[in-house]
């Protein structure tokens, strides 16, 4: 017969392989997540985000960029100018 302790060593054993395999599942979707997550110009990879949103005035061809909170800003160029690609 198997006393306690050996039972208690199993059990917390197969507790600790349950976590492990949690651990690493949990990596795994990160992983998936993030490299299925679409990017935008203003995101330097996959990895590294900017945390903002692009979008462009179809009427006039500039691009803004956008917070989650919802403020708005122009989206500038190297030399402080506004990107406008032109109307389409």
């Amino acid at each position: 017969m198997v006393d306690q302790g050996e039972r208690l060593l199993k059990n917390l054993n197969w507790w600790l392989e349950m976590l492990r395999w949690l651990f690493a599942t949990l990596i795994v979707a990160t992983a998936i997540f993030a490299l299925l997550s679409p990017t935008d110009g203003t995101d330097a990879n996959y990895f590294v985000r900017s945390n903002l949103r692009l979008h462009m005035d179809y009427g006039t061809g500039c691009e803004w960029l956008s917070t989650r909170e919802g403020h708005l800003s122009p989206r500038l160029d190297a030399s402080g100018k506004q990107v406008c690609g032109g109307v389409s």
